[in-house]
């Protein structure tokens, strides 16, 4: 069996390259709305995570940022984000109405919903009930369910897969919606 060291750092591998294609993904959608908006929803607050949570710490330090933490903005510049890999999940989740009311339908606002997920699914449940960016304690890094944290790594590059053959080709096979439903259960009306 490898030993703890070398499974976490095929974890921060994985995690950090499946995050950064979503990260992309995510961005070729919103920046056009976020570029040009006057109410910026990034908060130092949700920044700080990077720092406190030790897995997020460690992506952090093997993708370190061109500058440094703010105070005042976090790690948000004048040309958005500079994390490449690290951002708390929750600067994947959040989507304004902005972006989802100039979706054309709710199948669109549906996929885009699970692409918002997909890097928080990656985290659920690694050490008890706590999610992977809730591990303070770098030792408690040790404790990781690794079985776990393949098979959702799996079912998110499933997922994400899926988005990408659905952005090209705007059809959703069944195959397609089950490797969503492990991610988010669609709404009703599209049931």
């Amino acid at each position: 069996m490898k030993n703890i060291t070398s499974e976490l750092d095929s974890i921060l591998k994985q995690y950090s390259s499946f995050e950064i294609r979503v990260g992309k993904a995510i961005g070729d959608i919103c920046a056009k709305h976020c570029s040009v908006c006057s109410s910026v929803c990034c908060k130092p607050e949700f920044c700080r995570e990077t720092i406190e949570s030790s897995f997020l710490s460690l992506l952090n330090k093997k993708f370190p940022p061109v500058s440094g933490y703010s105070k005042k903005r976090g790690w948000l510049t004048a040309t958005g984000c500079i994390l490449s890999a690290g951002r708390p999940p929750v600067c994947y989740e959040y989507l304004c109405s902005s972006i989802m009311e100039v979706q054309p339908d709710d199948m669109h606002r549906y996929v885009i919903n699970v692409l918002s997920m997909l890097v928080s699914h990656i985290g659920k449940y690694m050490l008890g009930r706590r999610h992977l960016i809730e591990i303070l304690d770098e030792n408690e890094l040790k404790k990781l369910k690794i079985i776990r944290f393949k098979k959702q790594l799996n079912e998110a590059e499933t997922a994400f897969n899926a988005f990408k053959s659905y952005i090209k080709n705007e059809h959703l096979d069944k195959t397609s919606l089950q490797a969503f439903e492990k991610i988010v259960s669609p709404p009703d009306q599209l049931l």
